[in-house]
């Protein structure tokens, strides 16, 4: 059976305590036995009993002060290890509730990588959750300023209109980029570069071919809500 030291170190403190209390029993022994009405022997055998008993209670006092101070140590250490584990959790908990956006400086590292690809025709799909309308009009206004072509939706029965926006709501989660099924591989490509470029800047993609898109040109983008765990999984 294997102790931890901690336990080891309790069972320590008891048994120091309890020599202690022995020693206070043997103390006060060697008093009674130094009573001048009794013996010369047994007084100098109290006077014996006692000198032990007292070095001995120094002794075993000075071990527990420093096994209370190890244990006192250790219990600090395993606070602020909590402390630690806590405070991450509570970083972790606050970027699951903060909403997905990217800053300007991301939005610009992604037109410069995608603009090469200038002229290529999207559709968008996004789920009805807020969160992920707001995040879908930045990947738009991305796609735009990158001279990417957005065309009418091709998912969702439903649409959703926001200004000049227009995306078929569909349900999913995390952002996906779509391909037709049958698509040529240089759309495959283009459809996992996006995926990467997103994921490079912190939002959380993947590439998949789909069978509901029409247009064998154009690629989609939906954005559903925010996961909650990661990597995505088709």
């Amino acid at each position: 059976m294997i102790v931890s030291i901690d336990s080891a170190l309790q069972v320590s403190r008891i048994l120091l305590a309890f020599g202690i209390a022995l020693s206070n029993v043997a103390v006060w022994r060697g008093v009674s036995l130094e009573k001048d009405e009794n013996p010369k022997e047994l007084r100098d055998a109290g006077w014996r009993l006692l000198v032990r008993a007292l070095a001995a209670e120094a002794l075993l006092a000075f071990s527990l002060v420093v096994v209370d101070t190890v244990l006192g140590i250790r219990q600090q250490t395993d606070i602020a290890v909590l402390y630690d584990r806590a405070t991450k959790a509570e970083l972790e908990l606050q970027k699951l509730k903060a909403p997905r956006s990217l800053s300007p400086p991301q939005q610009a590292r992604i037109v410069e990588k995608l603009r090469q690809f200038s002229g290529q025709p999207y559709t968008l799909s996004v789920s009805s959750d807020p969160e992920a309308i707001s995040l879908l009009k930045i990947i738009d206004t991305i796609l735009v300023s990158s001279g990417w072509v957005r065309k009418p939706p091709q998912i969702g029965d439903i649409q959703i209109e926001q200004g000049e926006l227009v995306a078929g709501m569909a349900y999913g989660i995390g952002v996906r980029i779509h391909a037709k099924s049958d698509a040529t591989a240089r759309l495959i490509e283009l459809i996992i570069s996006v995926a990467k470029t997103l994921n490079d800047e912190g939002i959380a993609a993947i590439a998949q071919k789909s069978t509901q898109l029409k247009d064998t040109d154009a690629i989609n983008v939906m954005v559903g809500t925010k996961p909650l765990s990661l990597p995505l999984t088709p």
